[in-house]
């Protein structure tokens, strides 16, 4: 698959707001360093992270366009079908047997079920 361009976004802005929570002081030049690299830092994981989300929407959208695809050692859209439609047929065989009255009881509707 070829390289493919950069998404589609928009730009949203966010302030931050520093509070002593009344103790009448100003920040010191360390604490004002310390946020402005845990802000840093926090920009780079959310970037990061909104990247990830949305390559990982990208591929999961082409896989599905690209249709059943038969995974390795799984087995083909087909035979999971087959074995639907078969699995179907013994329980309305089994139910066809039980008398009208006859009602089932926990375990063996556990066990039609699986």
């Amino acid at each position: 698959m070829g390289e493919v361009g950069p998404f589609t976004s928009t730009e949203e802005k966010f302030v931050v707001c520093l509070d002593t929570l009344g103790q009448d002081r100003q920040f010191s030049d360390a604490e004002r360093r310390f946020v402005l690299t845990t802000i840093q830092t926090y920009k780079k994981i959310w970037e990061a992270e909104q990247k990830g989300n949305l390559t990982r929407d990208r591929d999961e959208r082409l896989t599905l366009s690209k249709g059943p695809v038969e995974e390795e050692g799984g087995d083909a859209p087909e035979d999971k079908e087959d074995a639907m439609v078969e699995l179907e047929k013994q329980i309305e065989e089994v139910l066809n047997t039980q008398d009208e009255g006859d009602v089932l009881d926990d375990e063996r509707k556990e066990a039609l079920g699986k």
